[in-house]
């Protein structure tokens, strides 16, 4: 059991250091002091933030409580992380996508 949790670690680290390297140079990932004079979410809260999301299908509130993030930036990480996967895999789709 533990050989099978260790290899989710390293599959979850290397996702997440994938994301957090293509994301760094996203607008919105970037650390910069807001209109109020202060630091937003460091990228790596961001990206927690959504894959506990996207990971455990939690609720935005959920991951906020864990990552002391707001409902909606962890909605927006999500879609990022989200883009991200898509098009990173879009080559290996079987079929094209439904669009609604």
């Amino acid at each position: 059991m533990t050989g099978t949790c260790s290899a989710r670690s390293a599959s979850a680290q290397v996702l997440f250091q994938r994301i957090y390297e293509n994301g760094k140079d996203v607008p919105f990932f970037q650390q910069r002091i807001n209109e109020t004079g202060q630091l937003p979410a460091r990228t790596p809260e961001k990206i927690v933030g959504a894959l506990r999301v996207l990971s455990f299908s939690e609720e935005a509130h959920r991951a906020e409580e864990y990552v002391r993030l707001s409902s909606s930036i962890i909605r927006q990480a999500q879609g990022h992380c989200t883009h991200f996967i898509v098009n990173r895999d879009r080559s290996s789709y079987r079929r094209k996508p439904t669009i609604d």
